[in-house]
């Protein structure tokens, strides 16, 4: 008897959130993203006359459905149901779905996982088209379809309105997972003149970090299953979706480990400094007040690494006692890993870009984990950025634009910022650790070396390379001789602050402190030198030390 398996993602989920730039957009639309893989789907299963209890479902997290049917006309008329439904509740979002009928289980899935994929670049008309002349909100950009008699008749657009209309009590929103308890509120605002609800705790720089994380290797582990299942095809679906929903579990309390740890100590008139906006599936999008971000992401891939670790050994039980060859069940790692990007902009910048740049942040450190790693686990690691200027949405662009310079004398490249910083348990080889990068910040932070001096040192190099050298030369000798404190207090902290660089850039020496020349990414005959000092510079104003101010 055939299998029919209904497969449909949600895509374009970002724009979707933050195309108002209103907190309490983002957090109604995060409520109704959450909601939508499990009341909203259960109501359209039993409209369906299907008991979603039991209905088998590889998988059902977030913006990403797995579902089998018996009946072909049964799954024909559950799509139909449910394309009006998403087109109703979330427009703008871009829907793929497809439908594909195999002998079992394990084949429908994995066809309907190749046919999604190549959707991918195919976009869909969105119609109606608007007419040539139509109001439009002002926040997106969007046709506006009513006005929003509470905001001074503001014109709002669909998306817009469906939000705004849709509404969850925080104990059973997304932001409950986080934390069961209640220990805490959760922001809905960052207007400081809104009435009735709860603001943002913003820090004194008005700052936050806007946080994506993603998973590493769950590829590897799709294709262990559905290679171990080959001869057994009846467990494939128990099995894939214990394997979901333990990621699932393992996501959620790893966020929840990072909450208590990092925010439940940093609330401010019992509202958290933070508003979660995704989780679900290996996924994790949250803004947090700007110099608890780099922590919160750290905790957060801490616990993931120990949580997955965890579900993949309750993984390898199930597929035992399944009866999967010991040699197919130790195909599986022992861990899962995630990389994070972080952008820290102001609330009131767009928040839109902020994510399309924290996603790229994301892939460039996940390309610099995967070269790291020379065979086994990628290893965890977090790439971020500090928008002072110009708001890019993609890393490689940023890297150009604002953290390069090329010295005309030779064409060496000058880049103020490294690519990643490992963090976890996992070894990184030689890949630097955001461990190393906290310790050079010490002795800034400490007051025993001048930091303003070294934010002069980044400007010099955009100008002149020969510029910099002096300036550094000058910081050095400054610090060896007075420093702020005592001779024998300046120079150990100099040498602290070499060992530090060395960890991280491999080279410690009084030329400059960038690393040894190298091939750039891309064009072997251009060569680059990388440092740390705009990544420390970024962590050095993030909590509190103005370097713009040059001291005595």
């Amino acid at each position: 008897m055939p299998h029919h398996a209904y497969l449909f993602e949600a895509r374009s989920i970002q724009p979707f959130l933050f195309a108002s730039g209103r907190l309490a957009d983002m957090v109604a639309g995060s409520d109704l993203l959450d909601e939508l893989a499990r009341g909203i789907l259960d109501q359209a299963l039993r409209a369906c006359e299907v008991d979603p209890d039991t209905l088998p479902a590889p998988r059902r997290a977030g913006g990403a459905l797995y579902l089998m049917f018996e009946d072909e006309e049964a799954t024909r008329r559950f799509r139909a149901l449910w394309r009006t439904l998403v087109a109703q509740l979330l427009p703008g979002i871009e829907p793929v779905d497809c439908i594909r009928s195999r002998d079992s289980a394990r084949e429908a899935v994995d066809a309907g996982i190749a046919a999604l994929a190549h959707m991918r670049n195919l976009r869909t008309a969105a119609l109606p088209n608007p007419a040539p002349v139509a109001e439009r909100n002002a926040r997106t950009g969007e046709v506006a379809v009513t006005r929003d008699h509470k905001r001074d008749h503001e014109p709002v657009d669909a998306a817009t309105r469906v939000k705004r209309q849709f509404g969850l009590p925080e104990y059973v929103g997304l932001a409950h997972k986080f934390d069961p308890d209640d220990r805490a509120e959760w922001p809905r605002n960052f207007e400081q003149d809104h009435p009735g609800s709860r603001r943002f705790p913003l820090g004194e720089n008005g700052m936050v970090g806007l946080i994506h994380a993603d998973g590493n290797g769950l590829g590897q582990i799709l294709r262990v299953l559905s290679d171990a299942t080959r001869p057994i095809p009846a467990r494939y679906v128990s099995l894939y979706r214990a394997f979901s929903e333990g990621l699932d579990a393992a996501t959620i309390d790893a966020a929840r480990s990072a909450t208590q740890k990092v925010l439940q100590p940093h609330t401010s008139g019992g509202v958290y400094p933070a508003r979660p906006l995704v989780l679900g599936g290996d996924d994790l999008t949250i803004i947090v007040r700007a110099e608890l971000a780099l922590e919160f992401a750290e905790a957060f891939i801490e616990a993931f690494e120990q949580e997955s670790g965890r579900m993949l050994e309750s993984l390898r039980t199930q597929m035992e006692q399944a009866g999967v060859p010991a040699e197919d069940i130790d195909e599986l790692p022992q861990q899962l890993t995630a990389c994070a990007g972080i952008t820290y902009l102001k609330s009131g910048q767009p928040f839109a870009r902020g994510y399309q740049l924290a996603e790229s942040l994301c892939v460039q450190a996940k390309q610099a984990s995967r070269a790291s790693a020379e065979r086994g686990t990628i290893p965890s690691s977090i790439a971020f950025h500090r928008i002072q200027t110009s708001l890019f949405d993609d890393a490689s662009t940023l890297k150009r634009r604002e953290m390069e310079t090329r010295d005309t004398g030779n064409g060496t490249v000058y880049r103020l910022g490294l690519a990643a910083y490992a963090v976890g348990q996992v070894d990184a080889g030689s890949m630097p650790r955001l461990s190393a990068l906290r310790d050079l910040a010490e002795p800034l932070q400490g007051g025993a070396l001048n930091a303003a001096r070294l934010r002069q040192l980044a400007t010099r190099i955009h100008e002149s390379p020969d510029l910099a050298r002096k300036e550094y030369n000058r910081w050095r000798a400054l610090a060896e001789a007075d420093g702020h404190g005592t001779d024998a207090a300046g120079a150990s902290a100099l040498s602290d602050f070499d060992r530090h660089l060395n960890a991280l850039a491999g080279h410690a020496g009084d030329d400059l402190p960038f690393g040894p020349e190298c091939a750039a990414e891309g064009d072997s005959k251009v060569r680059m030198r990388s440092s740390p000092l705009g990544d420390l510079l970024t962590l050095l104003a993030l909590h509190g030390q103005d370097t713009r101010k040059e001291t005595a």
